[in-house]
């Protein structure tokens, strides 16, 4: 309980903090500001985005952002990041962005438990900590490799 209170006020004061930077780290990481998201994304770009897939056309601001959370050592994060995803890139590279997180990073991983509060009832009440990867589209939350592999393209 005091773990979950002490990561929920973390994430508070982030978020709250996160509109001041947004200006200063909107260059290094294209769509995670803060008037973009229903949430506000960590603004600098070495905490934030390890790749960035942006439409081809650069003028398709109907993308759909997905957000990639991993972790560096998950198998099955580096199985979605190196085998699935590079597909999903190149067969919808007009229709979405993606923007990956790394958990391991306080600001991050705050940043997940955010979504995670405002949008998935399981972690309503207590603390939920599926394994990675993480992906969250529109808003949708999907857990691990399975998950991704089987509903991904249908919310594209």
């Amino acid at each position: 309980m005091r773990y979950k209170l002490l990561t929920t006020m973390v994430a508070t004061i982030l978020i709250a903090l996160l509109p001041i930077t947004a200006a200063q780290g909107a260059a290094a990481t294209p769509g995670t500001s803060a008037a973009q998201g229903p949430v506000a994304a960590p603004s600098n770009g070495a905490n934030a985005a390890a790749t960035v897939a942006a439409p081809s056309n650069g003028a398709n601001a109907a993308a759909k952002m997905i957000m990639v959370f991993y972790s560096p050592g998950c198998n099955e994060c580096r199985e979605i990041m190196d085998n699935f995803l590079p597909e999903i890139k190149q067969k919808y590279k007009d229709k979405i962005m993606v923007v990956d997180y790394n958990i391991e990073n306080m600001e991050s991983y705050s940043f997940l438990l955010s979504l995670q509060d405002k949008y998935d009832e399981k972690s309503k009440g207590g603390f939920y900590n599926p394994k990675p990867p993480i992906l969250f589209i529109e808003d949708i939350l999907l857990y691990g490799a399975k998950e991704t592999k089987n509903r991904l393209e249908g919310i594209i």
